[in-house]
């Protein structure tokens, strides 16, 4: 099997396992900070199996999953240590919220692979603070309350200049009942 046929595969199945949870990026869209989805949208996909149908979109998801082993690769390089792929984590006392993070580090740190161009580069503030997109902001924060991880490390390449950046958002408790 070709390797976009492999991660077209792969993805088919993730996206069928997550609609039975409420993940970091369905909170972004529901609290209106995420680019492309809405809480319509979230509702459509869990509720009613209806999954939005935007080619562009599409082709975005794609590169950033194909990149994926690329940044995690710059980010095992950088910080000189090996990263756990994530896994399905459940919400201990709500089985309808989850998160599946792209990774761990030291198996305390998330770790979330991001990819960005010369449109969205402005959207990143100085590196190693919390001055992320929203949407990965919200995705972070409700990432830390659902595992208990204290911090999550958002690792965001830069397509055109083949460059790492990256940012730390912080666990915060307050945020994530909040959500």
């Amino acid at each position: 099997m070709t390797a976009p046929a492999l991660i077209q595969e792969n993805r088919q199945q993730w996206l069928l396992e997550r609609q039975s949870y409420i993940g970091g990026t369905d909170v972004a869209a529901i609290v209106g900070k995420h680019k492309f989805m809405t809480p319509l949208s979230v509702y459509s996909e869990k509720a009613l199996g209806l999954m939005a149908d935007d080619a562009d979109q599409k082709v975005v998801a794609m590169m950033g999953l194909a990149l994926e082993p690329v940044v995690r690769g710059v980010v095992e390089r950088d910080f000189r240590c090996e990263t756990k792929p994530g896994r399905l984590v459940m919400h201990p006392e709500y089985s309808f919220l989850g998160v599946n993070p792209d990774g761990w580090m030291n198996d305390d740190l998330l770790v979330e692979f991001k990819t960005h161009g010369f449109v969205t580069r402005d959207e990143w503030g100085e590196e190693m603070s919390d001055e992320v997109p929203d949407a990965y902001h919200v995705q972070a924060t409700w990432q830390c309350g659902i595992t208990g991880a204290k911090q999550c490390l958002i690792a965001a390449f830069d397509r055109d200049r083949g460059k790492c950046r990256y940012y730390m958002v912080e666990a915060n408790p307050a945020y994530f009942e909040a959500l």
